[in-house]
């Protein structure tokens, strides 16, 4: 099997040609997300109606896409989420992005100072990006100040309170919900 060029491959996959012909990798589907393809060291998406996700972007690197949710994709070494449209929710690209929690919101890394997003309104929901007071890295965690008050960020992107460790709504400590 030749090396495809990326701008190859929607014509192949018109003409009928199957996937594991065409990809060095096809991920297994258990049918309840799109299907992670690779071709020459770089990732994309198979839609159900086995058309590509992104045609005019590959990655460098991308999680697993749920129907009807987003991925964490990576491209020049910056990461965004991407949506089962292909939509690329964020205009900044950054140095690292978490896992959505519970309340909707992710932390995002950049310039070594934190910032967390809003899925819902795909924006950064503190006006100035937080620099870390302090961060221990054996612990993977941070501690920042905000409005005046100290928080602890987990190595998953949680905000905790300083002093009960409880989780902490970042859209009410921004003053968004």
């Amino acid at each position: 099997n030749p090396k495809t060029w990326f701008d190859e491959v929607e014509d192949l996959l018109n003409q009928g040609v199957g996937p594991k012909v065409i990809f060095d990798f096809v991920e297994p589907s258990d049918g309840n997300c799109f299907v992670r393809v690779e071709l020459n060291h770089r990732f994309n998406y198979l839609k159900p109606d086995g058309t590509l996700l992104s045609p005019n972007l590959w990655f460098d690197a991308c999680n697993g896409l749920p129907n009807g949710g987003v991925a964490k994709v990576k491209v020049n070494g910056k990461q965004n989420y991407i949506n089962f449209n292909g939509k690329i929710l964020f205009n900044n690209w950054f140095d690292f992005i978490g896992t959505f929690d519970a309340y909707g919101y992710a932390v995002v890394r950049g310039n070594g100072k934190i910032n967390y997003i809003d899925v819902h309104s795909q924006d950064l929901i503190f006006p100035n990006w937080i620099s870390f007071d302090y961060v221990d890295n054996t612990q993977k965690i941070g501690f920042v100040t905000i409005n005046g008050e100290q928080y602890i960020v987990s190595g998953n992107g949680g905000l905790l309170d300083y002093e009960t460790g409880a989780s902490v709504n970042p859209g009410e400590v921004a003053g968004v919900k």
